[in-house]
């Protein structure tokens, strides 16, 4: 997930720096990336309200294929613009492609099965420890500091398989911060 996000923002960047090598004729594609954006980070970090329910919004798929679209209809009449829209167009589907990720790993959803094995694993081994101890003070102490340690586990698994909300969330900061420097 960090891997994911480390690489997302610095693809806006640059998708948005080599648009503006292209030239003024790529300010469309670059107002649109903005608001793309702006819109990704307000639907996974809403500020003051409730974060929204759909993964995909149908508009953002509209609008990343008319993004596409700009860019494909770009006539570059020198090389460097040649090469910047190349470089754009392969950065926008490297963008795409990390998007898909995110998606899939923003769905935060842990098999039913995974939780009972996991589950039954503890209950049976503090069980087989419980079964084979005599009952003193020790043995209660080490058997409840051992299921708090299972306890904390399982909460960890629970809470980082949610990286957009909870107590341990991904920061929105640095992707706000990239928002801040694609501006003219």
């Amino acid at each position: 997930m960090a891997t994911t996000w480390a690489r997302w923002r610095p693809t806006w960047s640059k998708l948005d720096r080599t648009l503006a090598h292209y030239g003024p004729e790529a300010a469309p594609a670059r107002v649109l990336l903005r608001r793309a954006v702006q819109a990704e980070i307000e639907r996974v970090w809403p500020q003051g309200r409730a974060r929204a329910e759909a993964i995909e919004p149908a508009g953002l798929r509209e609008e990343g294929e008319r993004f596409l679209a700009i860019l494909g209809e770009l006539s570059p009449g020198t090389e460097a613009q040649r090469y910047a829209q190349r470089r754009a167009l392969r950065l926008a589907a490297a963008f795409l492609r990390m998007r898909t990720l995110m998606v899939g790993e923003a769905k935060g959803e842990l098999p039913g099965p995974f939780l009972a094995v996991l589950a039954f694993w503890a209950a049976a081994l503090f069980f087989g420890f419980g079964l084979f101890a005599r009952p003193n003070a020790t043995v209660l102490a080490t058997l409840s500091v051992g299921a708090l340690s299972v306890a904390g586990a399982v909460y960890l698994i629970l809470e980082l398989n949610r990286p957009f909300d909870g107590v341990m969330r991904v920061s929105e900061a640095p992707l706000r911060y990239a928002l801040g420097q694609m501006r003219d």
